[in-house]
Parts: structure tokens; sequence; C-alpha cells
């Protein structure tokens, strides 16, 4: 009977054993399953609406890297990605070579926070992050990084954290310049035109727009139109000049006509992709060096008898402002400098990554149905040792 007994209970143990381990194993294998994971890229928030694409160019299993076969022959290899300086140098080559040949990949575009997020990164790849083709100055550094990443700790990362570094965010050959020029039916010279300048922000986040900007959405993305710096006025010899202005799809709007002209606030729009500056000759604004944007936008006179106005040159001509990312992004002071960081061989990728594994909702009430089989489980035993125990004295008796 003790041997009887002692099996029935030892089947029932074991049964127990097998139900919390069917329980609990899914719990611990959530984590290998992962197939996808998320890349948050961090740049200068004064970058926002320059586009980013997310482009395969190796696979990453079992902590080895393997290059593509097309980048290899640029001569990047796995050694080259043991240091800063190497990984730099193989983005730099890969993005020369994704340009050349129009490799395209999953856009993003950066926010106002200065922010791109990927969502859904297959496993088990090696990256690159570059700028696409199109945009002739790069102003963010291209990056390569693994996916997922191990970190400091040896922790494996699925939501990969990575910050970007500037080109060079002093260097003036990322900005360029524009002269407009407002004259009437005569192509004479217009002084006394009010115009405001605006930029087009591309952005991925509704919630973050507000209602009073005007919308649209075109072949790129979605974007709003932001105003920049105040009023500016033609001067007496009908031009207005802006320089230093960061690579971007912009517009002037007319907000006052000169004396004696119909208004056209017809939007005068523009793209500065080009490295620009002007300078004045014989008090007029002309080009200097690289390729500057010139407008010529025209007034109509109110009456067919009335005179056009017609300027001499000056002896002064008020100086060029200057694009002002103080004016464009209120509340921001100096730039802050950020630092490139990958997921690279020799680099670490530093953020608040989330523990490798922790207790959710649902983990908890699995464990609740865990406490309850164990529960039934005893007392099932502790039944069957009261009625084993009955039996046996009705067996003495």
């Amino acid at each position: 009977m003790k041997k009887h007994t002692f099996r029935k209970l030892s089947a029932m143990l074991m049964t127990l054993c097998l139900i919390v381990l069917s329980v609990m194993l899914p719990v611990h294998a959530a984590d290998t399953e992962r197939t996808t994971g998320t890349i948050k890229v961090t740049v200068d928030p004064n970058f926002e609406g320059i586009p980013m694409y997310l482009i395969e160019i190796g696979s990453y299993e079992n902590g080895e890297i393997t290059i593509s076969p097309e980048y290899q022959a640029l001569g990047i290899t796995i050694d080259s990605l043991n240091s800063n300086s190497g990984v730099i140098q193989a983005a730099d080559a890969a993005t020369a070579y994704a340009r050349e040949n129009n490799i395209q990949g999953t856009v993003g575009r950066i926010d106002m926070d200065g922010e791109i997020l990927y969502k859904d990164v297959p496993l088990n790849k090696l990256y690159l992050i570059m700028q696409p083709i199109g945009q002739e100055i790069v102003t963010v550094q291209p990056i390569i990084l693994t996916m997922p990443t191990v970190n400091a700790d040896k922790q494996t990362i699925y939501d990969v954290p990575v910050k970007a570094k500037n080109v060079d965010k002093e260097n003036e050959m990322y900005k360029g310049a524009v002269i407009l020029n407002k004259v009437d039916e005569e192509k004479q010279r217009l002084e006394g035109a009010d115009f405001t300048l605006w930029r087009k922000i591309y952005y991925t986040d509704p919630t973050k727009i507000s209602d009073d900007l005007e919308t649209g959405e075109d072949d790129t993305g979605t974007y709003y139109w932001k105003h920049i710096g105040e009023t500016l006025t033609t001067d007496s010899n009908g031009q207005i000049s802006v320089s230093g202005i960061p690579f971007a799809d912009y517009r002037f709007i007319e907000t006052a006509a000169p004396d004696g002209y119909i208004l056209d606030d017809t939007p005068q729009e523009f793209t500065i992709s080009k490295y620009g500056t002007i300078k004045v000759e014989n008090d007029v604004y002309v080009k200097d060096t690289g390729s500057p944007v010139i407008l010529t936008v025209e007034n109509i006179s109110m009456t067919d008898s009335s005179e056009p106005e017609s300027s001499e040159p000056v002896e002064s001509v008020p100086s060029t402002p200057e694009y002002s990312e103080e004016s464009e992004y209120p509340g921001a002071t100096s730039q802050t400098e950020i630092t490139n960081s990958t997921a690279a061989p020799g680099i670490s990728v530093t953020a608040n990554e989330k523990p490798v594994w922790e207790i959710t909702g649902q983990d908890i009430t699995q464990f609740i149905i865990i406490g309850v089989i164990v529960a039934v489980s005893l007392v099932v035993i502790i039944l069957l040792f009261v009625t084993s125990g009955k039996k046996k004295n009705k067996d003495e008796q």
C-alpha cells in the first residue's frame, strides 16, 4: 500500500511540474522568439524635417558580422568596424555607394524633438543610416550599427538608442542664400514691399503640430509651414537678401505691396539645396560664390496711368540679415554637441536601455494561474493522504 501511494504521489508531483513548466516557458521564451526591434536616432533638433534612410548592408548572427559583397568591394571589413574612426570611414564609403547607385531604404524623418524612430526593424542585420540621395551636402554623419546590439553590461538590446553626430554644424558649406528682386511691369525696382519667410517642415507626429499652422502633403511626405524671423522689406533697390540658410524648402509671402501697387500674396516657393553666398556690387546684391537662389517677383500698378516707381542706386545698402536658428526655434540657445555612437564592435550604445526581462501585467496573470494550479494540486495530494489513511484503517479492522 505504501508503494502504491508513493507512486500515485510521484505521478501527481510530476504532472504538477509539467504544468508549471508549460506555463512558465512561454514567459521566458518571449525574448528568444523576438524577430524585430526598434532604432531610435537622436540628432540636432535644428535638422527637423530632414529624411534619413535605414539600409541593410550585411548580417549579424551569433555575434558574427557578415558584410554584403557589394560593400566588401568598398574595402569595408570586420576589422574596419573595430574602432570609431574605422566605422566613420566605412559609413562614409557605404553612403557614397548608396547615393551613386540610388539605393533606397526605410525612410524616417527627424521630428521637432530631433528624433527618428524606426519600428519593426528585422533582427540579425547590419544597417546603415544615412541621408538620402538628392541632398548635396550631408549634415548628419552616417551610422553603421548591428541589430540587435549588446551594451557594456553584455545585455542584448532590441530597442536600440543611437546618437548621431553633426558632420560640422558650424561649416558654412551646409548653408545657402537667397535674393528676392521686387519689380513692376516695366522691370523697375520697387521699394517698400513687405514679405514673410517660411520654411517647410516635414513631420510624422501630427499631435505635435499646432492647429493654427498651415499643413499639406506632397510626394515627400506630410509637412507644415513654419514662420522664420521677422517681416522683411525690400530696400531702395527693390531687394531682400538672406544668407546662411540651412538646406530646406522655403517660401516668401508678400504681406504689403508698395504704394500704388496691387498686393500679390502668391507664395514664392524656392529650395536651398546648394552652398551659396552673396555680395554687394554697385550697391546691389549679386551672387558671390556657389549657387544662391535668385527670385524676381512682379507687382502690377493700380491704374494704367500710374508711373512705376523707380529707384536710383543708393550709396549704402542695408546689411544682409543672417538666417537665425534662434528665431526659428524659440527658446533655443547654442547647439549642443552630440556624439556619435553605434552598435558595431568596439563602439558602445549609451541610453536608458530596458532590462532584458521584466514582469508585466501578463506575467502577473500567469503567476496567479500557477499559484492556483499549485494550490489545487496540494489539496488533491492532501485528499489522497486522507483517503489512503482511511482505507488503511479499514483494512486493518
